[in-house]
């Protein structure tokens, strides 16, 4: 019985450290991220755990990972940032840039993911905002929505407000009264 049980926890622990295993040697074998990430997936590897054998094998490719795992998945681009942050969070920003790279439209839900793992907000939002493939409306509020007073004009260099200024000449506008000179 001692060596049936010893068996299935060996068993069990071997999907494990050949998935760790895997991951480094992938990327000591220098294979593209994309393949290292797909490799360890297929072992049926968590995110988490992928990006968290990243980290340990190299920090510096973390955000690679990120690209590699978002462009596969768009719709996990907030997962995807979460489970990094967890894997290395003093790599948020080229975390967040890695992601909104291969996931602009994701945008929003990115920052949300890496402002929830405790990501400067500022920070993220410039990151956003530097990336030209990011609207600037899905990460921050518009600002400039003209003059809600005048009339909408759709003329080039209109700014709203009509215009009727007296004649040059003319003794009316209402200023300083008196009379007009005649000279």
């Amino acid at each position: 019985m001692r060596h049936v049980m010893l068996g299935v926890l060996v068993g069990l622990a071997l999907p494990i450290y050949s998935a760790q295993a895997a991951v480094s040697d992938d990327i000591s074998a220098g294979m593209p991220m994309d393949q290292v990430v797909a490799n360890a997936l297929a072992t049926n590897a968590s995110m988490s755990d992928v990006l968290a054998q990243v980290s340990a094998a190299d920090p510096s490719l973390v955000a690679s990972a990120v690209a590699a795992a978002v462009a596969a998945n768009p719709s996990a681009a907030a997962d995807i940032v979460s489970a990094a942050m967890d894997a290395n969070p003093d790599a948020a920003e080229s975390i967040v840039d890695a992601a909104m790279q291969a996931a602009p439209e994701q945008a929003g839900a990115i920052i949300s993911a890496a402002v929830a793992k405790g990501a400067n907000p500022d920070a993220m939002t410039a990151v956003a905002l530097a990336n030209p493939n990011v609207d600037p409306t899905a990460v921050t509020e518009a600002t400039a929505a003209g003059n809600p007073q005048g009339p909408a004009s759709s003329t080039p260099g209109s700014t709203g407000i009509p215009s009727s200024l007296p004649a040059f000449g003319s003794s009316t506008g209402g200023g300083g009264g008196g009379s007009a000179s005649a000279s």
